[in-house]
């Protein structure tokens, strides 16, 4: 009985190969994930001041106070523009 000759598998060198550019894809994927979290992290902290901002504006118009927020260099500052 003659033996049959498989040729259908894969080599070593291409199973490496392509665990070499999965690897790289991952890599990659994972250094753009954290920039995109970071991102996300840092506008969910704007949006928080934002909203503080917002609510503090809105008590100062219910006691009839006319206040404004400006930045001055780092800090923020509030202004009553009643007594300037």
């Amino acid at each position: 009985m003659p033996r049959s000759t498989f040729t259908g598998g894969f080599s070593l060198s291409e199973i490496l190969i392509v665990l070499a550019i999965v690897g790289t894809l991952a890599g990659v994927g994972f250094v753009f994930g954290r920039q995109i979290l970071q991102g996300q992290q840092n506008r969910s902290a704007i949006n928080t001041v934002q909203q503080s901002v917002w609510q503090g504006a809105t008590a100062a118009a219910s006691r009839g106070i006319t206040a404004e927020l400006f930045r001055n260099g780092r800090v923020l500052q509030v202004r009553n523009q009643a007594t300037s």
